[in-house]
């Protein structure tokens, strides 16, 4: 699927902390998929500062992450349950669009 940064932070930050140890194991999985290598940070030229993370958006080109079948459905959840709880973020918001409205379907 590809994702631009601001994709892959959003969604590394909505991914469950726990769950069962198969679920886990995915979600182990697509944290490194969706991570960055250390050619990315030069490319994107991401910094951090404090708890805030920046990069170049002239340079954010997206980037295919290998997201499989499993892992599509444990984000949709995640999103779902976000929505029911009154949770989801505005920043969010085309990723529930994306993954939930669009069933986890390429653009």
């Amino acid at each position: 699927m590809l994702l631009k940064v601001g994709d892959r932070l959003l969604l590394l930050n909505i991914l469950p902390i726990i769950g069962s140890v198969d679920t886990l194991k995915i979600v182990r999985d697509l944290q490194a998929a969706l991570s960055f290598s250390e050619e990315e940070h030069k490319a994107f030229d991401i910094t951090r500062d404090g708890n805030e993370i920046r990069w170049n958006e002239k340079a954010d080109i997206p980037v295919e992450i290998p997201i499989g079948e499993i892992a599509t459905k444990v984000i949709i959840d995640r999103l779902k349950e976000m929505d029911k709880r009154k949770q989801l973020k505005i920043e969010a918001l085309h990723l529930y669009e994306r993954f939930v409205e669009g069933e986890g379907k390429e653009d």
